[in-house]
């Protein structure tokens, strides 16, 4: 998961888009002294954390990466 390659955990709150982007206005503005007091009254419905046995995760990641920086140097536009 992305809590595995990030190694942090993810909580999954109950929202929607819209709510997300205005608590995180609210916190811009210093409505909120952070996003978590922005949130901290929402539901968490999920909680991703990262797997410890993560070295097939991350060789995966890492092929997937250095195959995404070989094509981005072969197309058209690309930098020397």
């Amino acid at each position: 998961t992305i809590a595995t390659l990030a190694d942090c955990r993810i909580d999954i709150l109950e929202t929607s888009g819209a709510f997300g982007a205005a608590k995180a206005a609210g916190v811009a503005i210093s409505a909120f002294d952070s996003l978590q007091q922005a949130v901290e009254n929402t539901q968490c419905v999920a909680v991703f954390e990262p797997q410890t046995e993560n070295a097939q995760y991350l060789d995966a990641f890492y092929r997937w990466n250095k195959a995404l920086e070989t094509a981005l140097e072969k197309s058209p536009g690309a930098n020397p």
